[in-house]
């Protein structure tokens, strides 16, 4: 762990939380710093988080044995690790193109300059979730009937991609769209997702049948 944070902050040194030039703080001081920098708001008037997991958790560099504490920035599209209380983003490089968080067993790759979870991987097929949010600004009510709106972060719906030639592909949420991608087993998939009431909005879904696609 000691040598990949070594490494990591030598090549990430400009690259602290929001990606400014602002100073190294104690970690909460810098979240309410970037909250008031970026959005103009006070982070505890702020509804919801930009993180995919708010606390930071152990990270695996995949194909070695080095750890990190990290966080995924949804809202940024980016990585971010805490060194004693600073926090800096991972630099955007096929040296650290893939990370596995310990506790959810969760695997995060860099691919095409952006994060995705790679939720499937089978014999034949990989599936990967991108996951986004929006930020929505504070609002004043126009009336004295309403209340005012707090600032909020909203999820999106998650879009789900095959790697097809090395490519990311967006899974059709219409089932012949998505069976016309594998021509040799249309028929038996389309079957298998009628009899199972298949969702391509659903990642267990999309799990079920690329598994039944790669038997």
């Amino acid at each position: 762990m000691k040598k990949l944070l070594t490494v990591l902050c030598a090549v990430a040194g400009i690259f602290v939380l929001a990606q400014n030039d602002m100073n190294f703080t104690p970690q909460k001081a810098l979240e309410d710093q970037w909250y008031r920098t970026v959005f103009n708001e006070n982070i505890a008037d702020v509804q919801g988080s930009p993180y995919h997991e708010s606390k930071f958790i152990p990270a695996r560099l995949e194909g070695t044995q080095e750890f990190i504490s990290a966080r995924y920035n949804v809202y940024h599209d980016n990585l971010e690790f805490n060194k004693d209380g600073k926090i800096m983003v991972v630099p955007k490089s096929d040296t650290y193109k893939s990370f596995r968080f310990t506790l959810s067993n969760e695997k995060i790759e860099l691919i095409n300059d952006g994060y995705y979870f790679h939720i499937y991987e089978g014999k034949k097929h990989q599936a990967y979730k991108k996951e986004k949010l929006k930020f929505q600004k504070f609002q004043k009510a126009t009336s004295g009937y309403v209340d005012d709106t707090p600032a909020k972060f909203l999820n999106l719906p998650d879009t789900y991609f095959l790697l097809i030639n090395n490519q990311l592909v967006e899974i059709p949420k219409n089932q012949k769209t998505f069976a016309n991608l594998f021509p040799d087993k249309k028929d038996e998939i389309i079957k298998f997702m009628k009899d199972n009431k298949t969702k391509l909005n659903s990642e267990n879904d999309i799990k079920k049948v690329l598994k039944f696609i790669d038997q």
